[in-house]
């Protein structure tokens, strides 16, 4: 979230003169029952966001709350909430699918660590197991018939 809060920020004049030009070019594929003119930010949304870029964080959840909590954010109270709301919808549509602990377990970047330091470790047995069977479900075990004859030479 941070780095993407970093972008839009660093890409402000961008985001700014591409809204109120997109919905009248031909090059910019329509919105479905929006207009691009919908997501026009204001000086206060720039403010806002800037703002929100510097609690934004891996544990952004913990400290979104703490915000909503304090005075200070207030007038934006009811935006974290509902962000909350919606992080927590799509956080909890990895749980639906073996593919988020795949992708992680096959990244060498990441591997099973992350899984294994952030989940409980009853999800991260469940994906071991699941990323188990679906290997087990392709591998297929070489036969002598599928390994290349070697060729001897005479050296």
């Amino acid at each position: 979230m941070f780095t993407f809060l970093d972008r839009m920020i660093l890409l402000r004049l961008a985001v700014n003169r591409f809204v109120p030009l997109a919905d009248d070019s031909p090059e910019v594929p329509n919105l479905v029952k929006k207009s691009y003119a919908t997501f026009r930010l204001s000086t206060q949304d720039w403010d806002q966001l800037e703002r929100i870029r510097g609690s934004a964080s891996e544990a952004m959840a913990e400290t979104w709350r703490n915000m909503a909590a304090t005075e200070r954010f207030a007038d934006m109270r009811e935006s974290i909430l509902a962000g909350l709301d919606n992080l927590e919808k799509w956080y909890g549509k990895t749980d639906d699918t073996d593919v988020y602990f795949i992708c992680l377990a096959l990244d060498p970047n990441i591997k099973t660590a992350y899984t294994q330091e952030s989940w409980n470790s009853e999800s991260h047995e469940e994906g071991l197991a699941k990323l188990e069977s679906l290997y087990d479900s392709y591998y297929v075990a070489p036969t002598t018939e599928n390994v290349p004859e070697v060729v001897q030479t005479g050296k």
